[in-house]
C-alpha cells in the first residue's frame, strides 16, 4: 500500500489519517487463530541528518619542539520521526463471539473482526523533530625530541558536547519536584534542553618513543579519552506529552458488543486530539 493513500478512512476506520502523518498506509491486526495481517511497528524510520564540520590545525616546530594545536566545531542536525503504531494496531481475541453463557474455547478472533469489534486498539501520534547540538574540541600536543632516539609525547585535548536541543522547543521532562511533563524553556525547565553540558572533560595524554634500532622503534602512551552517551532517537524527550501521545482504546465490557463504553471499529480514533496538548497525566 503506498503511503498518502489515507488507507485507514477508506477501510472505514476514522481518527487516524487526519493527523497528516500516514507514514505507514495500513495499521497492525492482530487476530487470534490466523498470523498477523497488515503492517508492523516502528516502520518506517524516518531520519535525515545535516551534519557541518569546521576544522583549525597548526604546527609549530622550534628546536627540539613540534608543537600541534587545533579546533574541531561539529554541528549535528538530525530531524526523525519514528512512531510505535503510526496507523493503528487493533487486537482481535474472540471475546464479542464466544458463548456468554460458556464462554471457554468459544469465540473466535477472525469472526471479531469481520464485526469490526476489536478488543483493544493503539495509535501513536508523535510529531517530527529537528534536534541539533553543539561539540567542541580543542586540543594541544608537543613532540619532544629529548636525545636522537627518545622523544616525548605530552598533549591535552578539551572537549565540550552540548545537550540536544530541538528547533521548536518540543522536547518534554519529567520533573521529580513537580510530579510532571512540562516543555524546556518554560519556567519549570527554563533551558532549551533537559539537563546540563558536562564542563569537565579534560582528556590529558603522555606517550613515549624510542628507536632502538634504525628498522626497531619501541612506543608506549595513555590517555583519558570521553565518548558520547548513547541517545535514541525516540529517548531525546521528543515523543512524551504533551507534544505527542499514544492513544489506547480497551473493551472488555463483559464482552457484549454494545456495552457502555466500548468504542467499536467503525468509530476508530475519533474525535481527534489537538497536537501538542496531549496530557501527561
Amino acid at each position: 500500500f503506498n503511503q498518502g493513500s489515507k488507507f485507514m478512512d477508506q477501510t472505514g476506520i476514522p481518527g487516524i489519517d487526519g493527523y497528516g502523518y500516514q507514514w505507514q498506509a495500513v495499521g497492525v491486526f492482530s487476530i487470534t487463530g490466523p498470523s498477523q495481517v497488515g503492517g508492523t511497528g516502528n516502520i518506517p524510520f524516518v531520519k535525515a541528518t545535516n551534519n557541518k564540520q569546521a576544522s583549525w590545525h597548526f604546527n609549530w616546530i622550534h628546536d627540539r619542539h613540534s608543537v600541534k594545536f587545533g579546533y574541531d566545531l561539529y554541528r549535528r542536525a538530525m530531524n526523525t520521526v519514528q512512531m510505535g503504531s503510526p496507523s493503528g494496531n487493533f487486537t482481535f481475541n474472540g471475546q464479542f463471539t464466544q458463548n456468554p453463557a460458556s464462554p471457554s474455547g468459544t469465540g473466535a478472533g477472525m469472526a471479531d473482526a469481520l464485526l469490526g469489534l476489536d478488543a483493544s486498539a493503539g495509535l501513536s501520534v508523535w510529531q517530527e523533530t529537528g534536534t541539533r547540538r553543539w561539540e567542541h574540541g580543542l586540543y594541544l600536543q608537543d613532540d619532544y625530541r629529548i636525545t636522537n632516539k627518545l622523544t616525548l609525547n605530552a598533549g591535552l585535548r578539551y572537549e565540550i558536547t552540548t545537550p540536544w536541543s530541538e528547533i521548536h522547543n518540543r522536547l518534554a521532562n519529567f520533573v521529580p519536584a513537580l510530579n510532571n511533563v512540562f516543555l524546556v524553556n518554560t519556567p519549570q525547565i527554563p533551558q532549551n534542553n533537559q539537563y546540563n553540558a558536562n564542563y569537565a572533560d579534560f582528556e590529558p595524554r603522555v606517550g613515549l618513543s624510542y628507536q632502538v634500532t634504525p628498522k626497531t622503534v619501541i612506543r608506549a602512551g595513555v590517555g583519558v579519552f570521553y565518548d558520547f552517551t548513547s541517545e535514541s532517537v525516540n529517548s531525546l524527550g521528543n515523543n512524551n506529552a504533551p507534544i505527542a501521545g499514544n492513544l489506547a482504546i480497551t473493551n472488555t465490557t463483559g464482552g457484549l458488543p454494545n456495552a457502555p463504553g466500548n468504542i467499536p471499529l467503525s468509530q476508530g480514533f475519533l474525535p481527534y486530539q489537538p497536537i501538542g496538548q496531549f496530557s501527561p497525566l
